[in-house]
């Protein structure tokens, strides 16, 4: 995983916690925290416990999407219109979980 991605992985015995890091930004998820959540996730299929927590530091869990971000990215009348492509593109994958 990147060291400098706005997370991090915590590891319990029953649980590991992907810890979103933005506490000034709601933890809203720009660009570097969507590749970092990617890469954590495919890391903790091969490690960690078997359960996967996702929590925000901070007051709240996550504002969603960084628009002001995705907002300068976008073209004239497609504002957001960078975030879609951004999960997408991502590597999120949705399937079943492997047992261990």
């Amino acid at each position: 995983m990147n060291a400098s991605a706005p997370l991090r992985i915590e590891h319990g015995e029953a649980i590991s916690w992907i810890v979103l890091d933005r506490p000034d930004a709601a933890n809203a998820f720009n660009s570097a925290l969507l590749d970092g959540f990617s890469d954590a996730l495919h890391q903790l299929e091969t490690e960690g416990a078997p359960v996967i927590g996702i929590r925000g530091k901070g007051k709240g869990f996550s504002a969603g999407a960084d628009l002001s971000e995705y907002n300068a990215e976008a073209t004239p009348g497609r504002r957001c219109g960078a975030f879609a492509p951004a999960i997408w593109t991502g590597g999120w994958r949705c399937g079943a979980i492997p047992s261990r």
